[in-house]
């Protein structure tokens, strides 16, 4: 009876093990199944992408050490020089160039052609020349490019009196008498300066004389002047401008601040007070370093940290191994439904064997006692005497 059950609880145990979802549900028999299958458990919920990244990283790591970072700051800093060149085109365009060449025209009318640079009649250009005599030399294209534009009262060349100092020869309108002094008043400014300088008085139109006033003043001089003003202003303004853009790109002039022109705050204080302490060329630079700077440590972390966390893992993906429970499984299985049932039926049937031959041994020797039992001497008499009774023989083997 016990070898029966015990074969009928074996072969239900080996029908429990092929699928354990309808005796544990579906949650439950994931892992028990796989664990009787040898399939790791991470396979078996489907977490194998989710913990091996080791292959995502090394892919990753290997793009950011091909990656030719001062190559692609290169080309990213390119239009930065283009930006730079157009800038520069400012003060070398044609039309820049003839601004400044009529400017010194203007400025200048005593060596000007018979038109006075400005398509005047002869006549009119020499009544110009008469009344506004201007022969200041000082506004040329070099002297712009040395940046010398913005302290005029530096530049003058005129053909009377030396540089900086002395009086202006044509009559000044304010006070009807040369000598308007070229030297700076107080902090003056470039167009103060201009305006100042070149504000020559009018002339009768009736008596002849020098005016600076009435219907009758005409100001011969009023259109160059108009035009020296506006020229002057517009050139400095381009030239400043031109100065601080590039100065704040920062490709004119590196390094700072051993690169930055004379008289210059790199970057100009308009940029610095926007919240800019560095020019947008070093900015590219600073962040070309810092991304330097982090790609090293990426590639430091991953040579590391990495490595330990992978380590880590297959230490996880290892224990997530659950194989052993079905391997323990089958041992006992085998111990218990192969090695023991069968020692028991084994000995079951040995002992259904013991009792079928003791059986037989029990009847044989029934069988023998009556064939093989002796007589006594006074029988063996009367049978040699041939007075033998014969008698029945009892054939009851168990009494």
């Amino acid at each position: 009876f016990l070898a029966v059950f015990g074969n009928a609880a074996c072969h239900w145990l080996d029908i429990v093990v092929e699928d354990f979802e309808p005796y544990l549900g579906e949650t439950a028999a994931v892992g028990m199944n796989a664990c009787f299958n040898n399939t790791p458990l991470v396979e078996a919920f489907n977490l194998t992408s989710q913990v091996d990244f080791q292959e995502v990283v090394d892919a990753q790591i290997a793009e950011i050490n091909s990656t030719d970072i001062a190559g692609q700051f290169t080309t990213v800093s390119e239009p930065l020089t283009e930006i730079n060149d157009l800038v520069k085109g400012i003060t070398t365009s044609t039309e820049f160039n003839e601004l400044i060449e009529k400017l010194n025209t203007n400025t200048n009318l005593e060596s000007s052609d018979t038109n006075c640079g400005s398509g005047l009649s002869p006549s009119d250009c020499n009544a110009a020349k008469l009344n506004c005599n201007f022969n200041v030399n000082a506004f040329t294209k070099a002297q712009l490019d040395a940046g010398e534009f913005s302290a005029p009262w530096d530049l003058i060349t005129s053909t009377s009196v030396p540089t900086g100092t002395g009086t202006a020869q044509w009559v000044d309108k304010v006070t009807l008498a040369t000598g308007v002094s070229f030297a700076r008043e107080s902090s003056e400014t470039g167009a103060e300066w201009v305006a100042r300088i070149f504000n020559a008085a009018g002339v009768d139109s009736v008596s002849g004389a020098r005016c600076n006033s009435g219907a009758t003043c005409n100001y011969i001089c009023e259109p160059f002047e108009t035009f020296i003003k506006y020229a002057y202003g517009n050139a400095t303004q381009a030239k400043q401008w031109q100065d601080d853009m590039l100065i704040d790109l920062g490709v004119e002039y590196p390094p700072y601040p051993a690169g930055c022109p004379a008289g210059k705050t790199c970057p100009t204080p308009a940029w610095t007070a926007a919240g800019n302490p560095r020019t947008i060329k070093q900015e590219l630079l600073n962040y070309q370093n810092n991304i330097t700077t982090t790609t090293n440590d990426i590639i430091g972390i991953a040579n590391t940290a990495v490595g330990d966390i992978m380590d880590q893992v297959s230490l996880f993906l290892c224990n997530m191994n659950c194989g052993f429970v079905g391997e323990l499984y089958n041992n006992v299985h085998g111990d218990m439904c192969v090695t023991l049932l069968g020692g028991v039926i084994q000995i079951s049937a040995g002992f259904w064997l013991l009792a079928i031959f003791m059986f037989l041994n029990s009847a044989l020797g029934s069988m023998l006692v009556v064939r093989l039992r002796g007589i006594s001497t006074a029988q063996f008499e009367e049978r040699d005497s041939g007075a033998v009774e014969m008698k029945a023989v009892n054939l009851d083997l168990y009494n």
